[in-house]
């Protein structure tokens, strides 16, 4: 799927137990994934460069929610989790929580 000037895969990450749909730009680089970890039921967003419009990163969560699916257990995702450029650990909520 394209997003603006990127497109997406889908990949297993055998690590972490889980899905993650790329988000891979025009020179093939992977700028960011939203990750599902059935091993620990979460659902995160990491971030590997800066300059990623928002408006990207939202179409990217909202189709990785589609294209993952629920947890192998069954569960529904709940909130986002987002790993920043510097992995600080941030619930995406309406509160600001300073990331």
């Amino acid at each position: 799927m394209r997003i603006g000037n990127y497109t997406t895969q889908i990949a297993s990450d055998v690590i972490h137990d889980g899905l993650s749909v790329e988000l891979i730009d025009q020179d093939g680089e992977i700028v960011a994934e939203v990750l599902r970890c059935d091993a620990s039921e979460t659902l995160s967003l990491e971030k590997f460069k800066a300059n990623i419009p928002l408006e990207v990163e939202e179409q990217l969560v909202v189709y990785a929610r589609e294209r993952l699916g629920e947890f192998e257990s069954g569960k529904p995702f709940g909130e986002i989790l987002v790993l920043s450029r510097n992995n600080k650990r941030c619930r995406a909520t309406k509160r600001s929580d300073g990331c």
